[in-house]
């Protein structure tokens, strides 16, 4: 919650006119959806089917296309943040950098380390996280979470998770 707190009162700034817009979306897809931060760099408009609440992730790492269903409070950020945002929408990214590009995972990265800083939440540098990935992590630990309060069979689940996270396997 902290973290997500700190996306959102991320200031505009000159030179990056949208990324106040975009980074508290960016977040919420990161942990809502379980997504790698490269999938969310390469959503193009065409990618993010905002009637139907769906993301199509094309050429992800492990080769795996795959849909991915957004919940209802992430489909309203993504149509808000698309209502205000100022570039053609057919042809370029979902998150595009100032200069018109694909917005750099590092970008992403970067404004992580200062959210941790700012959610209070230390960092123990380079190789002792919280890393950005661990967002990934604990989306696929809190749905683990909800199969097993809810009493789910986790041995037919867990191929359910590994095909939604776009893995090739369950291990």
């Amino acid at each position: 919650n902290a973290l997500i707190k700190a996306a959102d009162a991320t200031q505009p700034w000159e030179g990056s006119r949208n990324m106040h817009l975009a980074l508290p979306v960016i977040f919420r897809i990161l942990y809502g959806c379980g997504l790698r931060v490269s999938e969310v760099c390469n959503l193009k408009f065409q990618d993010v089917n905002l009637d139907a609440g769906i993301l199509t992730i094309h050429e992800p790492k492990n080769g795996c296309e795959r849909y991915i269903p957004l919940s209802d409070s992430i489909k309203e950020a993504c149509i808000s943040y698309a209502d205000h945002i100022w570039w053609e929408k057919d042809t370029e990214f979902f998150f595009m950098a100032p200069d018109r590009t694909r917005l750099s995972p590092m970008t992403i990265y970067q404004r992580y380390r200062r959210y941790l800083l700012d959610a209070g939440i230390s960092h123990g540098g380079k190789g002792y996280g919280p890393r950005l990935h661990d967002l990934r992590h604990t989306f696929a630990v809190h749905v683990l979470q909800k199969w097993i309060t809810e009493g789910a069979d986790l041995t037919a689940m867990m191929p359910i998770l590994s095909t939604y996270m776009g893995h090739n396997g369950i291990r």
